[in-house]
């Protein structure tokens, strides 16, 4: 089974937090971009913000994009799914991906200043995480 440690990242001026390197790529055009995705536990599915569809090439409310809600700890907001894939970044390399998902809808906001979040039911469902706060560690396995 592999199996690989995660350094916590702290952006600056900021405290330290579990993020994953993560490849997410449109299937539809194979455009791609690697983002740090803040793995979250209690999110029952990703989300990103606004400039990730955009960056991708999705119109973040185009025609036909459906539209959800999401309730969390900022009240309800407003959600646009778009089709992504998400590739797992090797700790070291950070361009080889070591694991793929299949093509997932992940809800999308208007905000940019929210992180990328790594949900259970899209994402985290496919590992055994381990959190290692005193040693700023999260490990991967699958």
């Amino acid at each position: 089974m592999p199996r690989l440690a995660y350094p916590f990242f702290a952006f600056p001026g900021r405290v330290a937090r579990p993020y994953l390197p993560v490849r997410i790529v449109n299937p539809a055009s194979g455009t791609s971009f690697d983002w740090l995705c803040l793995v979250d536990t209690g999110a029952d599915s990703s989300l990103f913000p606004a400039s990730i569809p955009v960056l991708l090439g999705h119109r973040l409310r185009g025609r036909g994009v459906r539209t959800t809600y999401s309730t969390g700890v900022g009240g309800t907001t407003a959600v646009w799914l778009h089709t992504f894939r998400l590739g797992l970044l090797h700790p070291r390399q950070g361009e080889a991906v070591v694991w793929r998902s299949p093509r997932v809808r992940i809800g999308c906001v208007e905000s940019d200043g929210v992180p990328a979040l790594l949900g259970t039911s899209d994402f985290l469902h496919h590992f055994r995480i381990t959190l290692d706060y005193p040693a700023q560690r999260l490990t991967v396995a699958w």
